[in-house]
């Protein structure tokens, strides 16, 4: 190849991946503060705040994330305290996972970079853990790519430029939080597994390997920019010393996952696995096998590495189903080493390939068409048995077009036309994943990765008192709200009302304007002077109460039981239009309701009208 040639294929795949680069930023960009914050990630995001605010009150409690803390509190300070920026941080990290292969295009081979690269951009697995805060997305980023640029750079010593980008990553690493411990947990398990079995890292002798030296790695250069990360990313830049407690508090809350049981079964974390990657899995796990077969160092490096990450996180009693980001990287690789064999991709016959691509894709949607209706009808109408037989020809005639095109023009043809058919329905399955997930209402989403309990309708809530707010003063900020509900979402959700304050109505004091109450607290210590309305708060899906037909209905249309936490929100009854009456003058204690019952507020049955959406 002339250095023309190898300068413009240069050029080309900075290009495509810059360009795959954005697609992965965009994907986790769009509609992030369309969801509300759950709990979790309100707990974070509160502790983001104060640190914006320059309070180390955060740090008192549950202060585990530094790195969230500190560039997200600086992002609330510059930009303003919406969900949006409460989760810009840890989807911009997790878009990091994307430069992975382009570090490694020249070993792994160009094609497989862009694989690699567009299947980490696009998998909703790793899009919609990224999109969440507190949340391993951050970790796994900034922790990959940190040991992927020393990788990659491995065998030369590095420039002052790569050595200040290394020792940044890492610093910002060790600060994202306890899911960092076990991602390098996976990272030592892996390597101390492959040297069991006699090989070096990523090969020995492709280029693959070579350890880091001493005069790189330990410079004073990359110490000194380390330790200035770690100081100024765990204070905010010095606005908040006593940040620095928070790197103290990661570690322990790692080791307390190991003592501390997970509701979360092992049998969940596999059909997750199953469910999000399982046209993956099948060509990852082909290329597990054609790898030990061939004796291809690499390929047995990342098959180690997919079954270490995957070992650790069955056994560790802590773990959650975003835990898989860990095992969906290594999986991805080997799918794309896979895919990107330059027997699938030969230059003469592609329209062989393509013809029976497309009939496999007609073929495949319509066995999914059948197989959704099936959840449509009983097994003892006619119908059930038509669809079987339906879906079994599908299955037929697809197996007997591979073996046609097989016979009557060659094997490379068979197997192009089938992965070429596979990967575009793999593509179409990613990103409607993707875009279902990023525009559904919080209430009907029922993921598997979603953080227990999931958010409910905070939106509706903060709704609600913008209405009321500009409608009886002019300003939301300044209603009075008092809450009885033990909720970060809630203190979330009123974090812009000055006079929101926890507590209950005293019967005699001056009323205020809103009061929010559990869901089972429906007579508040007032009488008539409120009306109320029932919110769903909380959503904990059924997930270990499914069988079988349950789970099918999941899989094709992410469906499933659920319990709900309710509040709710009772408005002062002078805020209503029809209301003249002094709001005082109704008022009785607790113990007078059973006297005068149907005059102590309105069941939930009959909605305020002044409630969007109700």
């Amino acid at each position: 190849m002339s250095p023309m040639s190898s300068a413009r294929n240069f050029t080309i795949a900075h290009l495509l991946m810059a360009c795959i680069f954005l697609v992965g930023i965009t994907v986790r960009l769009l509609n992030l503060g369309g969801l509300p914050l759950s709990d979790r990630e309100a707990e974070a995001a509160l502790q983001a705040l104060q640190f914006s605010n320059g309070s180390a009150a955060g740090f008192s409690g549950a202060g585990i994330w530094p790195a969230y803390m500190s560039l997200t509190g600086l992002a609330m300070y510059l930009f303003g305290d919406t969900n949006f920026i409460a989760r810009m941080v840890p989807a911009l990290s997790g878009a990091l996972l994307v430069l992975v292969p382009f570090l490694f295009r020249d070993r792994l081979g160009l094609l497989p970079a862009l694989l690699l690269g567009s299947g980490l951009a696009l998998d909703p697995l790793l899009v919609n853990v990224s999109r969440f805060a507190a949340g391993p997305g951050m970790a796994a980023g900034l922790l990959l790519v940190t040991m992927s640029l020393r990788i990659a750079t491995s065998g030369d010593r590095l420039n002052p430029v790569y050595s200040i980008i290394l020792a940044a990553l890492a610093g910002l690493a060790l600060l994202s939080g306890p899911p960092v411990f076990f991602g390098g947990l996976t990272l030592l398990f892996t390597y101390a597994a492959q040297r069991a079995f006699g090989f070096s890292l990523l090969g020995e002798n492709n280029g693959m390997g070579g350890e880091a030296t001493g005069s790189d790695l330990f410079s004073w250069k990359f110490g000194g920019v380390f330790l200035l990360t770690v100081v100024l990313g765990s204070t905010g830049f010095m606005r908040t010393p006593a940040g620095i407690a928070a790197l103290a508090g990661s570690f322990p809350a790692f080791l307390a996952g190991w003592v501390e049981p997970s509701t979360v079964p092992v049998l969940q974390v596999l059909l997750s696995l199953f469910a999000y990657e399982f046209i993956v899995l099948g060509f990852g796990f082909i290329h597990i096998v054609r790898s030990w077969r061939s004796k291809n160092p690499n390929g047995k490096f990342l098959s180690i590495w997919f079954g270490s990450a995957l070992l650790l996180l069955l056994i560790y009693p802590g773990r959650q189903v975003a835990d898989l980001v860990w095992v969906s990287v290594p999986l991805w690789a080997l799918a794309a080493s896979e895919i990107g064999r330059p027997v699938y991709w030969k230059r003469e016959h592609v329209f062989r390939p393509m013809i029976l691509a497309g009939v496999l894709v007609i073929f495949l949607i319509s066995f999914w068409t059948n197989i959704t209706s099936l959840s449509y009808v009983v097994p003892e109408d006619p119908q059930f048995t038509l669809r079987l037989l339906i879906i079994a020809g599908t299955l037929i005639l697809g197996a007997l077009s591979i073996s046609l095109v097989n016979m009557g023009w060659s094997r490379d043809a068979a197997a192009s036309g089938t992965v070429w058919g596979l990967c575009v329905i793999l593509l179409f399955g990613m990103i409607s994943g993707v875009w279902g997930t990023s525009h559904r209402n919080a209430v009907g989403l029922r993921e598997l990765w979603l953080p227990l309990p999931a958010s409910g309708e905070a939106d509706l809530l903060e709704m609600t008192l913008q209405s009321v707010g500009g409608w009886f003063n002019g300003s939301a900020e300044n209603l009075d709200v008092l809450y009885s509900v033990e909720s970060p979402a809630l203190q979330w959700s009123l974090r812009r009302y000055s006079n929101a304050q926890p507590g209950v109505p005293v019967p005699g004091n001056e009323l205020p304007e809103v009061i929010i109450t559990p869901g089972h607290d429906q007579e508040v210590r007032v009488a008539s002077a409120y009306r109320g309305q029932g919110l769903i708060w909380r959503i904990y899906p059924a997930w270990n109460e499914l069988d079988r037909e349950a789970w099918l209905r999941w899989l094709l249309f992410k469906e499933a039981p659920a319990t709900n936490d309710e509040i709710i929100i009772w408005l002062r009854a002078d805020l209503f239009l029809a209301y003249n009456a002094d709001p005082t003058a109704d008022l009785f204690p607790l113990d007078a309701l059973e006297e005068d019952s149907n005059e102590s507020f309105v069941p939930l049955e009959d909605p305020v009208e002044i409630l969007p959406g109700h």
